[in-house]
């Protein structure tokens, strides 16, 4: 189960930070954010293959697995709602969007 996790998060929402950190960073903050999204990258990845096994004795796998779904779920509804589609715009245009400028504030 946990190699299948970690198969299907290397698929999915692994290399998804990757993905936004080159489209919605400029140049003169990328290296930090960089460093920020790999070590929580990481760091998450490293506690849920740790502390899958102790999940899972002491709440059994239907529940270990239950509770991991549900944090996938809000993982994609996150995703969905929040994360702005950038593909056709320029770095100044999603910088902009972040800002919350319009084309009409220039």
């Amino acid at each position: 189960s946990v190699i299948g996790f970690v198969s299907v998060y290397c698929i999915g929402f692994g290399p998804l930070p990757w993905a936004v950190l080159g489209e919605m960073f400029p140049a003169n903050v990328k290296s930090i954010a960089s460093s920020i999204v790999a070590s929580t990258c990481w760091v998450l990845g490293f506690l849920v293959t740790k502390y899958f096994s102790a999940m899972d004795e002491a709440l059994g796998s239907h529940w270990a697995f239950w509770i991991f779904g549900i944090f996938c779920c809000g993982a994609f509804a996150f995703t969905f709602t929040i994360v702005m589609e950038t593909k056709g715009l320029s770095l100044q245009e999603i910088q902009n969007r972040l800002n919350g400028r319009t084309a009409t504030d220039f």
